[in-house]
């Protein structure tokens, strides 16, 4: 009995070394840690409920094998065999909801900089693959590029693609801080907008057809996002000064060159 024991507290004792070895793993070995422990805690649980009937069974399988009373070692093979075919049974029906479980409580963090996602050398083997991946690098870009400029003029982002017109762009002015936009640059554009732009040298002499027609037209996109925060950020001080002014003069002046700016000049440049 003591044996049994012993081998039901290493067992769980096992995810100890596994927890300390995932704190330097990525958010995948962190998962798969959370789910060793969980499934030795759930075999071990059920192994000291049942360990009555878990005798009996070791007992009877070594009869059926013909082992001796006394070969303890192989006994304790059968019964550590067990009690893991257990687990194994227990947890199978429940890997999904274990997985969404896991999911939720171990969530991967954000990388400090945004880096591509779509960009790798394998679809460099492939004309179509090279210009659906800087394609999709754009936009993701111009997404994210969208976000630092809303930020930068102080509005949402929804409620630029959604809700404003040139009557009521006043109305969703909400005074947000100013962040500060080099800042936004560096974390969430540069890395992107750089890695683009290098794809696109890449492949520049080995496409020069209409696909590389077309990469340098993704190169020049990226270009005038990259400009267009830059432009934001001259603005910004003044814009984020004077939108709400008493003075409804002024107010009026800056929400009309607020949308001249973003709806007519900025998205002629990135839509033509």
């Amino acid at each position: 009995m003591k044996m049994l024991a012993i081998s039901i507290g290493a067992n769980v004792g096992t995810t100890i070394t596994a927890i300390i070895g995932s704190l330097s793993a990525n958010i995948v070995g962190k998962r798969l840690a959370g789910a060793h422990l969980i499934f030795n805690l759930i075999t071990a649980i059920v192994a000291i409920v049942f360990i009555q009937q878990l005798l009996i069974s070791v007992d009877w399988i070594g009869d059926k094998i013909h082992l001796t009373q006394d070969n303890y070692t192989l006994k304790f093979a059968i019964f550590h065999t067990l009690f893991n075919l257990i687990g194994v049974i227990l947890v199978i029906p429940f890997v999904k909801p274990l997985v969404k479980f896991l999911e939720w409580a171990l969530t991967e963090k954000e990388p400090l900089l945004k880096q591509p996602k779509y960009l790798n050398q394998a679809v460099l083997e492939s004309r179509h693959a090279t210009i659906a991946a800087v394609r999709s690098e754009s936009i993701r870009l111009y997404d994210l590029s969208l976000k630092v400029i809303a930020y930068g003029i102080g509005l949402n982002k929804v409620d630029l693609i959604e809700a404003v017109d040139e009557d009521n762009i006043s109305l969703h002015n909400k005074a947000l801080p100013g962040k500060n936009i080099n800042l936004e640059y560096e974390v969430r554009i540069k890395q992107v907008f750089s890695a683009i732009i290098e794809f696109v040298i890449i492949t520049r002499d080995k496409y020069s057809d209409s696909y590389g027609k077309a990469l340098q037209i993704y190169s020049k996109a990226v270009r005038e996002l990259a400009l267009s925060i830059k432009g934001i950020k001259h603005l910004q001080k003044n814009l984020l000064a004077n939108i709400n002014s008493d003075n409804e003069v002024i107010k009026f002046d800056y929400n009309q060159l607020l949308y001249r700016w973003y709806f007519i000049d900025y998205g002629y440049r990135v839509y033509s």
